[in-house]
């Protein structure tokens, strides 16, 4: 067996850098993804996570919720929450399916975040 094995899971710096190319990104489709991918693997080349990988923690983070006794979310979870946010109202404004529900839900869902 040759070079070291793959680490498992994502680091803290890992799931900060994550969040911050996802913002800036804001995947709706698999290019945006891979682009996100390229830009997280040029930092953690040592991790070699993929387009699954990637989508996977961020959707666990995104829908995190606080235990119950604790408000305190971390600060990388409310990020999360926010790129999530930024994600639907660009598919929003792409597909032009503006909704009423939708901006109901995601209006209350802003107002929680900009609580913190």
């Amino acid at each position: 067996m040759s070079g070291k094995p793959k680490e498992k899971g994502f680091c803290a710096s890992e799931e900060k850098h994550m969040v911050d190319s996802i913002r800036l990104i804001k995947p709706c489709n698999i290019t945006q993804w891979e682009h996100v991918l390229a830009l997280h693997n040029a930092e953690f080349a040592e991790k070699d996570q993929d387009i699954t990988s990637l989508r996977r923690k961020f959707a666990a983070m995104h829908r995190k919720h606080p235990s119950t006794g604790n408000p305190n979310i971390p600060e990388v979870i409310w990020d999360a929450k926010i790129a999530w946010y930024e994600i639907k109202q660009k598919a929003e404004y792409i597909t032009g399916n503006d909704s009423d529900d939708n901006n109901e839900y995601l209006g209350k869902t802003l107002q929680s975040i900009s609580r913190r």
